[in-house]
């Protein structure tokens, strides 16, 4: 639940019992790019493109965040909310944080491959379903593994030391 500085405590109050009401937790965040989910998701899923650009499998990718405990690997996470909108979203993260953007991000954008809604991305889709190349997945490799998970543990850092989010107990598992 995104407030900001002077949201009146009362409605923040409300806000939350109202979505603990329909069975759902609410965390409060700051107003701020990213809020909390992009903020901390975002730099994984960069940090994957930008492994991807430098010659990393994408099955390899994907694989290393699955053995994680991931749902969906970066590369499929990347297709799956469209390849235009995490451009979108990638350019905001360059500028507010000095990220780079992914080469291979810019260039299938550029030429309309946008991910699952166009059928092809960084995967190619059939009947809705990634077409991955098991044979390029390998052997987890904890290098990788930990280039992922690493800008994702920085970003939790810095939304608590910004004060985006107030508590970590709210949002962090134990």
């Amino acid at each position: 639940m995104i407030h900001a500085e002077d949201t009146p405590k009362d409605v923040v109050a409300k806000a939350l019992a109202f979505a603990r009401h329909i069975d759902k937790l609410a965390v409060p965040v700051k107003s701020a790019p990213g809020f909390l989910v992009n903020r901390i998701l975002m730099p994984y899923m960069m940090e994957a493109m930008l492994r991807a650009d430098e010659g990393v499998a994408l099955e390899a990718i994907d694989k290393a965040a699955l053995d994680f405990g991931m749902p969906m690997g970066p590369a499929e996470l990347a297709d799956t909310v469209g390849l235009d909108v995490s451009l979108s979203v990638a350019k905001v993260f360059a500028k507010e944080f000095n990220k780079k953007i992914p080469d291979s991000l810019v260039k299938l954008v550029e030429v309309k491959k946008l991910g699952r809604k166009t059928n092809e991305g960084y995967y190619k889709y059939v009947d809705g379903k990634p077409q991955k190349d098991k044979s390029k997945a390998g052997a987890t490799d904890q290098d990788l593994q930990d280039r992922l998970i690493m800008p994702m543990l920085n970003e939790a850092v810095a939304v608590l030391r910004e004060q985006i989010v107030a508590d970590a107990e709210l949002w962090m598992p134990v």
